[in-house]
């Protein structure tokens, strides 16, 4: 099995709804599409919500930050523990 490059280069998020955009499938947690939805709180504040766990790669910490960061992540495989460790 080829090992993980954490830092390689990947496709970026689309836009698939308005607020909504998927990133493609994460290999190395053998996981599917991963999305966040961009959304503001009573007060406009971020309150963004990361479904799934998006791949390591240069695109992807940097397009969840750049919009907000997440107030809330939603996955399921034991994957989601390294990504949130990596994200936070």
């Amino acid at each position: 099995m080829m090992a993980s490059n954490p830092h390689r280069s990947a496709k970026a998020p689309r836009q698939i709804f308005d607020g909504i955009f998927a990133f493609p499938p994460n290999r190395e947690t053998m996981g599917g599409t991963a999305y966040f939805i961009v959304e503001n709180d009573s007060s406009n504040k971020a309150a963004n919500i990361l479904v799934d766990c998006p791949a390591w790669t240069e695109n992807n910490p940097g397009f969840c930050l750049g919009s907000g960061g997440y107030s809330l992540a939603v996955y399921h495989s034991p994957g989601g523990d390294r990504q949130r460790q990596r994200y936070s």
